[in-house]
């Protein structure tokens, strides 16, 4: 009976060979768009896995909260937490400390005088491998970090520093501003280990043990690096325990809070110096990726949200390539109405002509579904440049994708086969075989509801798009990135002598070309780079405090930007009293209840401040506020525009040089940069990137989102037109005869097109009517995430719909010109 039925869908698909071409065209290219998806919500799904023991892998976080109710969510706990928590909590069998340092250090290879600056550098116990994923390919994994001087690398980075050499045994020369107090540390490469994939929240290229950080550690008398590991209120380190097979983490807060009580009690005066609360945190490493309230990584996490969009956008691709599929199988059901009679005449019981149609469509789905397995293959390492991850062709034989996989063939062969299968097995068998069959009014009802929820589908998908690219567009041209593509930032503080900064600039600037030099804080300022604020006073306006953002610079940086003045001037080189001067935004002067020119020529003064951030502040110091610039976002598009002030002092840390480059001639300047950078500062790393680029680092997961949802939703578009070539094909095949008597009677080429045009124009303006209030409310629920956002115009929404119209004439214009302009005689004499 399969044989039979196998055999009957193969002449089936050999008699209708464009048929089955358009269907396999759209159900392959849906099903790879699908995979590729389920690809993508499988790593996301996955972070963090492989962890040995994931499930028993706990992160440990604190909140603080002032007595105003703010509150200070904390990644990082003091040292002594996973000591107290192994030693007093039953359920918790281990604990490892971690620490990552921030600002790069340089590698030096001497042999080779090959130099590596990076930031990423994780700091560990040297127990590290028994509670993280540590997958090392060469070398010892147990004893790579017993000595404090050892160090792991990744492979990626191990070509970087070393070529094609063998990295096992190598020396390097380690230098970092605060880990080493830029004094060398010499370490020798232990081990290689893979890179880590992206869907996990720990991806060093270089994993040191901290013991090697003690000689250049400096802590009060009597207090040993011992000790302050170990500290129960003070240090900051990213802390992981482990436990026993299902504790919850209930049990573990207890246990946090009951160590908390203890710490008070323990030390009268820091509950006395603390006017608040503190809460333990704790999180399973399984669902960090997804908590937005703690930023447990620096950057890329993950949101539930999107996950639920790609999965609905997989489910309408799916779910369109199945109508194209049942529309295109009923439409010609005429076609086989005759051997459906026959076959019923001669004995046919109807479940066997179901089980025949399903048998077709299943073989359809299949060869359909090896097709989009090649797509995939051939597709995945762009996906994965495009979508920023990693995901190895072995994860299409997880067992999960396997699953959807085969779950994935067997709802669209169903879904695709089921109502065909049903309408053709249904047909009476005398009317049939007399040639009579017509279709139901229900049968067209259901085609046309099909085609327009196709319709409906298409344009939501294009008008939500267009917003989310129009979003990405909007936050990425902010003032401070409008030359972000030509601003090259230089990592200056922490690694280069500030004495020789005027060297340098002067230096450069003897090249007509490079006349915009200056320093300024790291920008744009992501949320985890740390506070800006400083305390000022403004003695002519009022006797309040107030602390905001400052912008550390020198004299070029409003040029070199290009912030425009509203009111007053800019900081004036040669000016020696504009050391003390600052310039404010629109905010700082709404704060204050003043209009900008109110404010300029004001006195401003700021007290001593011991922060470490600004410990350049040392003595109270006063001055004026010589200008006011237009607001300008120098946060993300999450955040709100404070009040900031602009103060020509750079900072002592917080140190970037900008350069400003000529366009088409990135790589010559850059080269002459190095040049310069390794005469004034010889033995420094020079670390480069353009401000476009941290740009980018801020919106990683929306730029992720914004380009897989444009391709995703150019894919359904795509798989809709399919659709209406096969439908329009079929409609211009029925209306033959009509169109020749119709051509007979004097109808002009373009009224017989726009009578094949009508139907689908009819079905996409009812379509259209649904599909822009459901994008209008997606789109606003959407951008409520933003402070600032994009305008949903009508115009948007008109040029949508005119894109897709467009698409659909073009797509439907094909077969039906074609039948405009052919001979009336033959569409007369066809059957």
């Amino acid at each position: 009976m399969l044989k039979n039925y196998f055999t009957v869908a193969l002449r089936a698909f050999a008699k209708q060979k464009v048929y089955a071409v358009i269907n396999i065209l759209g159900l392959s290219v849906g099903l790879a768009a699908a995979l590729l998806i389920f690809l993508y919500l499988h790593s996301e799904l996955t972070y963090d896995r492989q962890f040995e023991r994931s499930e028993d892998t706990y992160i440990l976080g604190v909140k603080f909260i002032d007595k105003e109710g703010n509150q200070y969510p904390n990644t990082y706990v003091p040292g002594g937490w996973t000591t107290y928590m192994k030693e007093n909590l039953e359920s918790v069998t281990g604990g490892i400390r971690t620490m990552w340092m921030g600002m790069p250090a340089s590698i030096h290879y001497v042999p080779d005088d090959r130099m590596i600056m990076t930031e990423d550098i994780l700091w560990v116990q040297s127990n590290f491998h028994e509670f993280m994923y540590f997958p090392v390919i060469t070398g010892n994994k147990e004893k790579a970090l017993e000595n404090p001087t050892g160090m792991a690398i990744s492979q990626s980075s191990a070509r970087d520093l070393f070529g094609d050499e063998d990295p096992i045994g190598k020396q390097v020369t380690l230098r970092h501003s605060f880990a080493t107090n830029n004094q060398p540390l010499e370490l020798t490469v232990s081990a290689v280990y893979e890179d880590y994939p992206q869907n996990i929240h720990i991806r060093p290229k270089y994993i040191v043990n901290y013991y090697a950080l003690r000689p250049f550690q400096q802590f009060p008398p009597g207090v040993t690096f011992e000790q302050y590991e170990e500290h129960m209120y003070n240090g900051g380190y990213q802390s992981y325990i482990l436990t026993k097979p299902d504790t919850d983490e209930e049990t573990l807060l207890a246990g946090m809070n009951t160590m908390i009580d203890q710490v008070f009690a323990d030390n009268p005066n820091l509950a006395e110096e603390f006017e608040g609360t503190v809460e333990p945190v704790v999180r399973n490493v399984q669902d960090i990726h997804f908590d937005k309230e703690y930023a447990w990584v620096t950057e890329g996490g993950g949101d539930i949200t999107y996950i639920y969009t790609f999965a609905s956008i997989a489910l309408l691709i799916i779910i369109i390539a199945c109508i194209n599929y049942m529309n295109l199988a009923t439409a010609r059901s005429a076609k086989r109405s005759k051997e459906v009679g026959l076959r019923k005449s001669l004995g046919g019981e109807r479940q066997q002509l179901v089980g025949q149609f399903m048998m077709e469509s299943f073989l359809m789905v299949f060869l359909s579904f090896l097709i989009a397995l090649l797509l995939v293959v051939v597709i995945l390492p762009e996906f994965n440049e495009l979508a920023s991850t990693s995901i190895p062709y072995s994860a299409l034989f997880s067992t999960g994708i396997l699953l959807s996989m085969f779950g994935l063939l067997l709802f669209v062969a169903f879904m695709s086969g089921i109502y065909p299968a049903l309408f053709l097995s249904a047909m009476n068998t005398i009317d049939t075989l007399k040639g009579k069959f017509t279709f139901s009014k229900g049968s067209n009802i259901l085609r046309k509801s099909l085609i327009g929820f196709q319709f409906v589908i298409a344009i939501i998908l294009l008008i939500s798009t267009v917003i989310a690219v129009n979003q990405m567009s909007m936050m990425q041209s902010s003032k401070l990135n409008e030359a972000g593509d030509q601003i090259l930032s230089i990592r200056h503080g922490g690694t280069a002598d500030y004495n020789k900064y005027a060297t340098f600039k002067n230096m450069l600037k003897q090249d007509p070309d490079l006349q915009y030099v200056t320093f300024g804080n790291h920008l744009p300022r992501l949320d985890f780079f740390g506070p800006l604020g400083v305390p000022y006073k403004f003695p002519d306006v009022t006797d309040e405090e107030y602390e905001w953002n400052t912008f550390n610079v020198d004299y070029d940086f409003i040029k070199t930007y290009g912030l425009e003045l509203i009111e007053g001037r800019d900081f004036q080189i040669g000016n020696t009293s504009d050391s003390l001067s600052i310039v404010i935004n629109e905010k700082a002067c709404v704060a204050l209840g003043k209009t900008p020119a109110e404010m300029v020529g004001t006195a401003m003064s700021y007290p001593k401040v011991n922060g470490y951030f600004n410990y350049d502040y040392e003595q109270p110091q006063t001055g004026q506020v010589v200008g006011v610039v237009k607001d300008f976002p120098y946060q993300s598009a999450y955040q709100a525009i404070d009040p900031l002030v602009i103060s020509p002092r750079p900072h002592a840390i917080d140190r970037i040089l900008y350069v400003k480059l000529p366009e088409g001639k990135f790589q010559e300047k850059i080269a002459l940069i190095e040049k310069v950078w390794k005469q004034v500062y010889p033995g420094v790393g020079l670390d480069y990137w353009f401000v476009n680029d941290e740009f980018e680092r801020m919106y990683v997961l929306e730029r992720r989102v914004s380009s897989l949802a444009t391709n995703f939703a150019g894919l359904a578009i795509f798989i809709t037109c399919v659709g209406l070539f096969g439908l329009a094909s079929f409609t211009t095949e029925q209306k033959t005869k009509e169109i020749g008597i119709r051509k007979a009677l004097g109808a002009s080429n373009f009224q017989i097109l726009f009578l094949l045009l009508r139907l689908f124009l009819q079905i996409l303006i009812v379509a259209a009517l649904i599909a822009v209030p459901v994008s209008y409310f997606l789109s606003e629920w959407w951008l409520q995430n933003f402070v600032y956002q994009t305008a949903m115009s009508w115009t948007l929404f008109v040029g949508s719909i005119l894109a897709i119209t467009l698409l659909t004439v073009i797509t439907v214009s094909f077969e039906s010109l074609k039948a405009s302009l052919s001979d009336p005689v033959k569409a007369l004499r066809y059957e």
